[in-house]
């Protein structure tokens, strides 16, 4: 009867650790994980949520099966 918090397990590797690791991305890579993300925090404000601590650390990137990235806004902790 305790509460608890059920998490998605994520495997990849944050948008700041590949920043590290390669430097600068390619324009078309980069222009691909922007718009997801803005899609991200599109949702977030339709439903009256805002991020307020975007940040590399805080994308998340997952390989998808058919090739490319997915990308995921995480921490909303501080979000208003």
């Amino acid at each position: 009867g305790a509460p608890f918090l059920v998490m998605e397990m994520l495997k990849g590797q944050a948008l700041a650790d590949l920043l590290d690791k390669d430097g600068a991305l390619p324009i078309g890579r980069s222009c691909r994980i922007v718009r997801q993300i803005c899609f991200a925090l599109q949702a977030a404000h339709d439903k009256g949520i805002v991020h307020r601590d975007m940040k590399p650390e805080n994308v998340f990137l997952q390989a998808r099966s058919e090739g490319g990235d997915f990308a995921k806004v995480l921490d909303f902790g501080i979000s208003k």
